[in-house]
């Protein structure tokens, strides 16, 4: 009896040794259980995509020879002896810049054909102290936890857990005091910024997350569109610029309200303008640069310039209107106004627009 009771101990010995040794290797060729559902940490890392500055030419004579530029061409009378040549470019979108917009790069909400497919995407740092907040929903879109931060006092780590799947979602209106409160916030299937009317940017992407350090690159997006507009005399004018006021480009909304989910907008319902704004005219100008303008409008090929009045070498021009001006949401502008007299009497007296190309 003694002999058999020791061979079936050494028998559940062996046992026992080859089912542990069979759990260790099937465990050396696996991730470690305790990695699996351990913490993933998330370093945030935050700039701003902005699209390249696309060009609204007015009276310019320059010409454009960039194959990749959509072109408006027109010319209009404003005096018996002065004209103002309308010249409209637009940079397309290159396949690469959908691309990197799609894969979440960028803004990876924005699709081929959206309106607010930006041109060539330039990144560029925040301002420092701007505000902007962090959202995280789970894989069903519930809300889990968000965060605000302000940009340049330290970088952005979320504790979450590994080999699950999150949304992040990213925004800010590019100011160092405001960031407006999320409606519906429980599930990104409705959570939206109600009315923003500031410099709205936005960024959101989903991705599992593996046990240990995880790097999410937030590229914000800027959603409405920007002018920059410069009044110039060209070289056919004498004098200098003595005074210009009243000028606006519309119609615009005056906010929209932003799904956080989808990226679409909500516009107000009734019409405004946005003021172009400049600073104090220094005798003897012959050139000025207004401050930014932020235009919040739908996509639109019907917008208006308008200068109120405008003196010119002693001469005062009031009302004069550039009508069918294209803008897209989320497209950078520079608009330069070019005026150019003419030697020889005018008698064009409207826009007609020549498309050679479109966007």
């Amino acid at each position: 009896m003694k002999i058999l009771d020791l061979t079936i101990n050494r028998l559940s010995f062996g046992i026992c040794m080859g089912l542990l040794l069979l759990q260790s290797c099937s465990k050396s060729n696996n991730v470690p259980v305790v990695e699996q559902e351990g913490l993933a940490i998330v370093t945030v890392g935050v700039s701003v995509g902005d699209p390249e500055e696309e060009t609204v030419v007015l009276a310019s004579n320059r010409k454009v020879t960039n194959s990749n530029l959509a072109e408006q061409v027109s010319e209009v009378a404003i005096s018996e002896h002065m004209t103002l040549g309308v010249t409209v470019t637009d940079k397309q979108n290159s396949s690469s810049d959908i691309s990197e917009l799609k894969s979440g790069h960028v803004n990876p909400t924005v699709k081929t054909g959206s309106s607010r497919a930006a041109s060539q995407v330039i990144t560029k740092t925040l301002d420092t102290n701007v505000k902007y907040r962090i959202l995280v929903y789970d894989a069903s879109g519930n809300y889990l936890q968000s965060t605000d931060y302000s940009y340049g006092a330290n970088v952005p780590q979320l504790n979450l857990n590994a080999g699950q799947t999150y949304t992040f979602v990213v925004y800010s209106v590019n100011s160092t005091s405001v960031i407006p409160n999320v409606d519906n916030i429980s599930s990104l299937s409705t959570a939206k910024l109600k009315d923003v009317n500031g410099d709205l940017m936005y960024f959101k992407k989903t991705m599992q997350l593996a046990y240990g350090n995880n790097n999410l690159a937030v590229i914000l997006t800027h959603q409405f569109s920007q002018i920059t507009t410069t009044v110039q005399m060209d070289n056919s004018m004498t004098g200098s610029i003595a005074a210009l006021s009243n000028m606006v480009v519309s119609p615009t909304k005056s906010s929209a309200t932003f799904s956080l989910n989808d990226g679409s907008f909500v516009y107000a319902s009734t019409n405004s303008s946005a003021a172009i704004t400049f600073a104090a005219i220094s005798s003897g100008s012959r050139s000025v640069t207004a401050f930014p303008t932020l235009v919040i409008s739908p996509n639109t090929t019907t917008a208006s310039l308008t200068i109120g009045s405008i003196t010119l070498d002693g001469d005062t021009k009031n009302n004069i209107v550039v009508p069918n001006i294209k803008i897209i949401p989320g497209h950078k502008y520079n608009l330069v106004l070019n005026f150019k007299a003419c030697t020889q009497s005018v008698t064009s007296d409207a826009l007609n627009w020549n498309y050679e190309r479109s966007t």
